[in-house]
């Protein structure tokens, strides 16, 4: 085991003396969690320059469990203020969050303890909402606590034999695929500022309000492509005119339909699915990753597309708490 150069005394002392939080963990935090997770896998949305990326609007820090002195697990979160309401919600580009804990710590047993103990450091807010990632499926330390959950499902791919997938999608897509190979060509051509005008479609068709600016994306686009770990693709005529766009992200061995959209008015070019087994290919012959995830989605018409194109189900634990009267009436108001 990495021992830890940051004293947990000096750690709890530093966190104690700074009752509100900044838009990021303190030096000494920050260094405290990047030596935890040196010393296991941690998902890319958790990891601290990713969560600079991505926490604009908001403010991020972590909580941590240590054990003879050494920590043994952390838990980030993600806190807003709005409207007089202060709650923990996730940041945009982030799919999951939760404890993480290092793996001789992930007996029961120990987790009940761990958990709790994270759960009570947690700071007092009206509302607690976080997506776990898929492997923690153990959340009845936050149940005790009163806490909620919801099972949502994401859907991945064996991307191993690409061949296989192909043979594996729906008729209809591989016939849509065939017909948009005659209409558009993918290109790595394209700025963030493309990207976002064309992503920002998707929201204006559905009547929603963009969640970032494209300051915020193209914060996150950049801290992505600097290491490596980002694609932007664009489908375009030979009018130059941009069909869809989508942004590809790798973690590990996983590769993640990251961020995605496309112009209302050229759908019916088919343009979509082909940048999808675009970016598969890519995936599997480039970063030689095996699994693809399409990061979502709970929508019945995404949800169609993706199992018809072969995906499975991979569940995960929405877990939720709301403390506040005025805070559940607010959230009510807001959903219709």
């Amino acid at each position: 085991m990495i021992k830890s150069r940051i004293s947990l005394n000096l750690l709890k002392e530093s966190n104690s003396s700074n009752q509100q939080p900044a838009s990021m963990p303190n030096e000494i935090t920050r260094i405290a969690y990047n030596e935890f997770c040196q010393k296991t896998e941690v998902p890319v949305f958790v990891k601290d320059w990713y969560l600079d990326s991505a926490c604009n609007d908001g403010e991020w820090d972590v909580v941590f469990d240590e054990r003879k002195g050494e920590v043994c697990a952390a838990m980030p979160y993600f806190i807003k203020r709005k409207y007089g309401f202060s709650y923990i919600t996730m940041p945009p580009f982030v799919r999951y969050m939760g404890p993480l804990l290092l793996p001789e710590f992930q007996n029961l047993k120990d987790q009940h303890r761990i958990y709790k103990n994270l759960i009570d450091q947690l700071p007092k807010v009206d509302s607690f909402n976080q997506n776990f990632e898929p492997e923690l499926t153990n959340w009845l330390p936050f149940y005790w606590q009163g806490y909620s959950q919801s099972t949502r499902y994401t859907y991945r791919l064996d991307i191993s034999g690409t061949e296989e997938v192909f043979k594996h999608f729906a008729l209809d897509i591989r016939r849509n695929i065939k017909k948009a190979k005659d209409q558009v060509r993918i290109t790595e051509e394209g700025t963030a500022e493309d990207f976002y005008r064309v992503h920002k479609m998707t929201f204006d068709r559905q009547e929603k309000g963009m969640p970032y600016s494209l300051d915020i994306f193209s914060n996150h686009i950049k801290a992505l492509e600097e290491r490596g770990l980002a694609k932007m693709f664009f489908a375009k005529d030979d009018e130059q005119r941009i069909h869809a766009v989508s942004c590809l992200m790798k973690d590990g061995n996983m590769a993640y339909y990251h961020i995605s959209g496309g112009d209302p008015s050229l759908r019916k070019s088919g343009a979509g699915i082909l940048l999808v087994w675009h970016i598969i290919q890519y995936a599997r012959a480039v970063w030689d990753v095996k699994i693809f995830d399409f990061e979502g989605s709970m929508i019945k018409n995404i949800e169609q597309v993706w199992h018809r194109a072969g995906a499975y189900q991979v569940p995960y634990f929405n877990v939720r708490k709301n403390n506040s009267r005025l805070f559940n009436l607010a959230e009510k108001i807001r959903r219709g």
